[in-house]
């Protein structure tokens, strides 16, 4: 490690720390805002952080969430769909999410 990328990592570490604490106290889940208001920086750089710590295995981002309420979209079946799949496995490409 060179050590501009050690200089770096030592700037970040506090907010890292900051921010994984967060987590931490929140039973492991937190919306980037929440963590933001927790840490005490703007939302953009919690998104960084959590997005670093993220790439470096300390952290699965898991949850996206969608806001606004729609009927599901209709799926083209799969390429290769056709007599060649069973009734079994239609059924279960139905049910899948």
């Amino acid at each position: 490690m060179s050590g501009d990328q050690e200089a770096l990592d030592s700037w970040w570490a506090p907010i890292d720390e900051a921010v994984l604490e967060a987590l931490a106290e929140a039973h492991g889940r937190l919306t980037l805002t929440a963590i933001a208001v927790r840490v005490g920086i703007s939302e953009d750089a919690a998104r960084s952080v959590v997005a670093m710590l993220a790439e470096q295995g300390k952290v699965r981002i898991a949850l996206v969430e969608l806001v606004v309420s729609r009927p599901p979209l209709a799926v083209a079946p799969p390429r290769g769909y056709g007599s060649s799949v069973s009734s079994e496995e239609r059924a279960d490409l139905r049910r899948a999410p």
